[in-house]
């Protein structure tokens, strides 16, 4: 029905809007989102701090894009499970949408830049209205972490505490249930498990070789005249050898698994040395690019944290923080290996052999090559 009081041109715009579907401030929903960013510190001295719209702002925009990554993580993991990724146009879907998470973890870390333009004193005219609200208790990062695969052991307790203790109750239930969810690590796990080659005589043969060059260069090193030089040589020799065992011998490799050393499976990290290792194959140009963005991936949030560190000690130095952690202690500490799900892939790098040492690729493992992950 059209408005009694409104003209026949009025109705007639109307109707033509209504035709032509919504506009940008009503697709965006502008109203709701620009009204969101409410200064409680009003409330206190009559009219807001002038740096808390900035604080607010910024953290409103990071819970945005922990929206979107979710959303594009769950779409990643989703592949994995149906087994979508057999089809290799998948898996390049996969990395395209790996690559925007990337992007966007890279954009959070360089994010907080803005907030050093807040200085100690600024932040101080509308901390007291913060509360013990804290980014500790963005749901929305718990549930991010989780699904990338952070163990919940591996956890650095924040005030004494585990970790959910500091969400309301109907938010911990949920970052909970995401805890006993299949992670990105989980699945990627999975998918390395199943890399063709893996069963050929591929593995033997590089053992083989790797063993020959660790004992050849141990032989060389007795001809050195220095006595402490030869010593040098010999032990790194050996240090070579006892490490590439840990990659021949899959006991070795599991009692490295037990002490948080390594995460991946035996399997797994075999299947992950031989893409790295193979990379110029056409079979694994794909792969290795999405291990390199998991790579990258690991490095960006690292990139955060640490960023996320700095920004909280140049604002409140060594104070507590607002949630009753440590502040900037705790924060640093969160800046390490225990908080790195694809750790193991940038650990390859230790198994770097000379390309002469090799096996060349003879047909049979072409053929396997050139097999389908879930074959």
């Amino acid at each position: 029905m059209s408005c009694p009081f409104a003209s026949e041109e009025d109705n007639e715009n109307s109707q033509a809007n209504k035709e032509q579907g919504p506009v940008y401030s009503s697709y965006l929903q502008l109203d709701k989102l620009l009204s969101a960013q409410v200064p409680l510190s009003c409330k206190e001295n009559g009219r807001p701090a002038h740096d808390e719209l900035l604080f607010i702002t910024i953290h409103q925009v990071y819970e945005l894009w922990f929206k979107l990554v979710i959303h594009e993580i769950d779409w990643i993991r989703e592949c994995f499970l149906s087994e979508k990724i057999l089809d290799d146009s998948h898996l390049l879907q996969v990395v395209r949408q790996m690559n925007r998470v990337v992007e966007i973890i890279k954009v959070c870390g360089s994010q907080m830049s803005i907030l050093n333009t807040m200085t100690p004193l600024d932040f101080m005219d509308f901390r007291k209205s913060l509360g013990t609200s804290s980014g500790f208790q963005s749901m929305q990062f718990r549930v991010l972490e989780n699904k990338l695969g952070i163990k919940s052991e591996n956890r650095i307790r924040y005030a004494g505490k585990p970790y959910l203790s500091q969400l309301p109750k109907d938010e911990a239930e949920k970052v909970q249930k995401v805890e006993g969810e299949p992670s990105l690590r989980d699945v990627v796990e999975g998918w390395l498990e199943r890399t063709p080659g893996l069963e050929t005589h591929w593995f033997p043969e590089f053992q083989r070789n790797v063993q020959r060059h660790f004992e050849s260069e141990h032989e060389a090193a007795k001809d050195i005249q220095d006595e402490a030089a030869r010593e040098q040589v010999e032990a790194a020799c050996l240090r070579n050898l006892e490490q590439f065992e840990t990659l021949f011998d899959e006991e070795k490799h599991q009692r490295l698994v037990a002490s948080n050393v390594r995460s991946l499976s035996y399997k797994a990290t075999r299947g992950a040395l031989m893409i790295f290792t193979l990379r110029d194959h056409t079979r694994f140009h794909t792969p290795f690019t999405l291990l390199s963005l998991l790579q990258d991936l690991d490095a960006h949030l690292m990139t955060w944290r640490h960023n996320h560190a700095l920004v909280v000690q140049r604002v409140i130095g060594s104070k507590p923080g607002t949630g009753g952690s440590s502040g900037y202690q705790y924060l640093r500490s969160t800046v390490s290996d225990r908080y790195k799900v694809f750790k193991d892939l940038n650990n390859l790098a230790s198994f770097t052999v000379p390309r002469e040492l090799l096996p060349d690729l003879d047909q049979k493992i072409i053929s396997e090559l050139n097999k389908s992950y879930f074959q």
